[in-house]
């Protein structure tokens, strides 16, 4: 792997949240490692400073429209405007000339991969969801599921490989006759040197928050899939003035002031505290103060970005046992896994951990070692281009 290649990145998104950060790190990895790469994409966002100016502000018009159109005239047009964008992808992909392209899958975005085939250059393509999956479908509607379930198996058969985060996501691509050598597997990962441990101190926030408490932590945008009213209604159930416990709920969303009415109704704003939405570069600090961290819940494809930052900041994590969590977590070793949706189980954990100091520090060790060694950004991008360098031998 010691060749350097040039490389294209694609993708079509308003780089903000949790895919500007997996975006903007996986492109960097490929930087660290020496390869020559350039973000080329209609992108949505002038925080997209490493596109060319050519390729600025066309996607923007669209989103800046869609609260103007009914979602479903906004979709037909995302879907026509993709003869235009074929005509400006594939000029710009002819003109970079690179080795290959990495693109970011993203719902009717055909064009790319189209312009790639006719110039005869590989593509790679990550998947970090399927837009006609039924299991995404029950959170986030589309107006033209049958179009896009056409586009999408048009896509995943005209690339070189699949690059997707979830062995769950795998076997949906496998039952629409995706050969299994042509997908590998690859979580999130987490940045080792922003979420490093020994780079902060977590007690002047714990003295703000409470002095000699236990925290216990969740970190996300809070909407129905993370399952924070199941949290929530599992605390009720927990003597947290006995366990000398405070929740820190650090986020924001549509559902806060609605959890924050159910805190207040059930007599525990004394041990929870929402901090609102904090600056992404604030985050390890933030977590630095936990003593242990949740994810409540979690679709069942998608993987979690936050449980990868919290085991990268030594801490223990609860989590769902769900299969894309499963294939970032071992149980009992680097985190402990309570049936999903299971009140009596999360109780039992979270008890069991409060009162084991010694366990936290045992699995906290742990994911962080896992991280070092697996779970981060550069080696994510050495797994693909190890994959990379197969295929084209073969």
């Amino acid at each position: 792997m010691n060749k350097k290649y040039k490389i294209l990145y694609h993708h079509q998104t308003l780089l903000d949240g949790a895919e500007a950060i997996h975006i903007l790190e996986i492109f960097n990895s490929f930087k660290k490692l020496g390869h020559d790469i350039k973000m080329i994409a209609n992108v949505t966002s002038q925080k997209d400073k490493f596109a060319p100016d050519s390729h600025k502000g066309h996607t923007g018009l669209i989103h800046k429209i869609r609260g103007l159109l009914p979602q479903h005239v906004f979709e037909f047009v995302r879907i026509l405007y993709n003869f235009f964008d074929l005509i400006k992808m594939y000029l710009a992909f002819r003109n970079e000339k690179a080795d290959f392209i990495y693109k970011r899958h993203a719902n009717y975005n055909f064009a790319p991969v189209l312009a790639a085939r006719l110039l005869k250059i590989p593509m790679i393509l990550e998947v970090n969801s399927i837009y006609s999956y039924k299991g995404r479908l029950i959170f986030e509607n589309i107006k033209f599921p049958r179009i896009s379930y056409f586009i999408e198996n048009y896509i995943y058969k005209n690339i070189l490989f699949i690059v997707t985060v979830s062995t769950r996501l795998k076997a949906i691509l496998i039952k629409r006759g995706i050969k299994a050598e042509n997908i590998i597997v690859i979580p999130n990962g987490a940045n080792l040197d922003k979420f490093n441990p020994d780079k902060y101190d977590g007690e002047l926030l714990k003295r703000q928050w409470g002095n000699n408490n236990i925290f216990l932590g969740f970190v996300g945008i809070l909407r129905n899939w993370h399952g924070i009213e199941f949290f929530l209604e599992t605390l009720r159930n927990i003597d947290l003035n006995k366990l000398n416990l405070k929740i820190i709920i650090i986020g924001d969303g549509e559902k806060r002031s609605e959890y924050e009415k159910f805190v207040q109704k059930n007599n525990m704003k004394d041990f929870i505290i929402f901090t609102g939405r904090i600056p992404h570069e604030e985050i390890p600090a933030y977590i630095s103060a936990f003593d242990l961290s949740i994810m409540p819940d979690s679709n069942d494809y998608g993987s979690p970005m936050k449980i990868l930052e919290y085991m990268a900041m030594q801490k223990p994590v609860l989590a769902p046992r769900l299969i894309p969590i499963e294939d970032i977590i071992s149980n009992n070793e680097d985190g402990l896994l309570f049936e999903r949706n299971n009140q009596i189980d999360l109780q039992k954990k979270i008890e069991f951990l409060v009162n084991n100091l010694e366990e936290r520090n045992r699995i906290g060790n742990n994911a962080r070692k896992k991280i070092l060694l697996e779970l981060n950004w550069q080696r994510n991008v050495e797994k693909t281009l190890i994959k990379y360098e197969q295929k084209i031998a073969n």
